[in-house]
C-alpha cells in the first residue's frame, strides 16, 4: 500500500546539462498504484455523464477474452424493430469519469487529495457493469 502523501508528491528526474546534474520535476505522472483512500468528489456532475457514447472503431470487433470476434455480436441488444443498438446507432458506449480521492491515514497531518482518470476498463473492473444509455 502507498501512502496518499506519497502518490501526490511530484515526480523527479536527475539528469546532466552542459555537465552539471539537473533535477527536473516531472507535470505528471502516469502510475498505478494501490492506496487506502475515499472518494470526496466525482466529474462529471451527474452520474448519468458517467458513460458516454462514441462512434465505433475497426478495433470495437476485436473481442478481449481472445475467442470468436462474432459471438460479441450475438450478445447486442435490439430495440423494438429488432435492429441491433449498436448498428443503429453506429457507436457503442463506454466509461469515462474522474474520482477525486482523499488519504485516509490518521497519521498524516494534510488531507492529501488528488484526481484518478477511471476509464472504461478501470470502470468495469470496479462496477461490475458494462456502459449503456
Amino acid at each position: 500500500m502507498t501512502p496518499v502523501s506519497s502518490i501526490v508528491e511530484p515526480a523527479t528526474w536527475k539528469t546532466r546539462v552542459d555537465g552539471a546534474e539537473v533535477i527536473i520535476t516531472i507535470p505528471f505522472s502516469c502510475a498505478k498504484y494501490r492506496t487506502v483512500a475515499r472518494v470526496v468528489d466525482f466529474r462529471p456532475r451527474q452520474l448519468e455523464d458517467f458513460a458516454t457514447w462514441r462512434k465505433s472503431t475497426e478495433a470495437d470487433v476485436l473481442s478481449d477474452y481472445g475467442g470468436d470476434s462474432d459471438s460479441d455480436f450475438d450478445s447486442e441488444e435490439e430495440d423494438d424493430s429488432g435492429h441491433s443498438t449498436q448498428a443503429r446507432e453506429g457507436g457503442v458506449w463506454e466509461w469515462r469519469f474522474a474520482l477525486q480521492l482523499e488519504g485516509v491515514d490518521p497519521k498524516s497531518k494534510n488531507n492529501d487529495k488528488f484526481w484518478a482518470v477511471v476509464d472504461n476498463n478501470e470502470a468495469q473492473q470496479l462496477t461490475g457493469l458494462d456502459a449503456c444509455e
